[in-house]
């Protein structure tokens, strides 16, 4: 489906998540564990199915900073769109089932980012915030940087 002009949000994220699965257009192999959890979030697709990180860590006998690690490397290398949820029902991780979902879920990762940039320009003592938007910008539009 990766050229079907009608394809959906949700039908990219699992055309990506298959891609991955079968090690196609993927730098590298994905590792036994990154793929043991997409298969779990297969079936977690949507906010409203997140699987919350201890149901993920007893399923896959790991902690809860490796299946986060996992989660980002999956992200970051290879670009799968996972979301996640903190809200009253307890949250989780989830595959991402349309464009609005995956703002919502990446708004405190922003917010965070935002306050941790701050603390940098003080600390720096930058007076001029533009070297270091430069320096945002290239990191950004660098892969993997």
């Amino acid at each position: 489906m990766p050229n079907d002009l009608f394809a959906t949000f949700a039908d990219r994220v699992m055309d990506r998540v298959e891609e991955v699965l079968s090690n196609r257009e993927c730098k590298w192999p994905a590792s036994a564990d990154q793929k043991m959890l997409l298969g779990i979030l297969k079936a977690h697709r949507g906010v409203e199915r997140a699987m919350p990180l201890g149901e993920i860590c007893e399923r896959m006998k790991l902690t809860p900073r490796v299946v986060k690690d996992l989660v980002q490397d999956l992200r970051l290398n290879f670009r799968v769109q996972i979301g996640a949820s903190r809200d009253a029902s307890g949250g989780g991780y989830f595959l991402g089932t349309n464009r609005e979902e995956m703002v919502q879920a990446s708004q405190q990762m922003f917010h965070q980012a935002i306050t941790m940039l701050r603390v940098v320009k003080v600390m720096r003592a930058e007076h001029n915030s533009e070297d270091m938007l430069h320096q945002v910008r290239l990191a950004l539009e660098t892969p993997n940087a």
